[in-house]
């Protein structure tokens, strides 16, 4: 066997064979379902929020300062979602003495801000911090790990979550 019959042995690669196009064709464009959360077509093209969300992460998961873990579902998140109606969507968790409140209620709305209050007591207490899931009926790719955080917004102590 002379050198460049050697070196296309060494080189080749076994392709899996394709019965039909019929295959290749139905693989293609069947729908691609997560056991949870919305299908990639729902997410790509009926919602409309693009930006490659698919079915690569279904849940934001958050890391919080006393050691658990959150998890909120992707299909939970966009339940009540419109996207003829509302061009902003946001996860609202509520907050209390400066972390997660589990006594309290997850919401999800049309509101903008990150936190709803500032401080750790009194009347500005600090009662939502907001995780931004679309903006301008945009997919922000929002879903994944978050880690809950404090901060300071004007001088006082806020609850922020960070993407990692």
């Amino acid at each position: 066997m002379d050198a460049t019959s050697s070196y296309k042995a060494a080189t080749l690669v076994e392709r899996p064979s394709v019965s039909s196009i019929e295959d290749i064709y139905a693989n293609a464009t069947s729908l691609q379902t997560s056991q949870t959360g919305l299908s990639d077509d729902a997410m790509e093209s009926a919602q409309g929020l693009g930006g490659g969300a698919g079915n690569r992460v279904n849940n934001i998961y958050i890391f919080l300062q006393s050691g658990s873990t959150l998890t909120i579902a992707r299909n939970t998140i966009f339940a009540s979602f419109d996207i003829a109606a509302q061009t902003d969507w946001s996860v609202s968790i509520p907050i209390s003495s400066l972390a997660y409140d589990s006594s309290g209620t997850i919401a999800f709305d049309t509101n903008t801000a990150l936190n709803v209050g500032t401080g750790a007591s009194g009347g500005s207490a600090q009662t939502i911090a907001r995780i931004p899931i679309v903006r301008d009926r945009k997919m922000l790719n929002a879903l994944g790990v978050y880690k809950e955080g404090v901060s300071s917004k004007n001088g006082a102590a806020v609850v922020e979550y960070y993407k990692i």
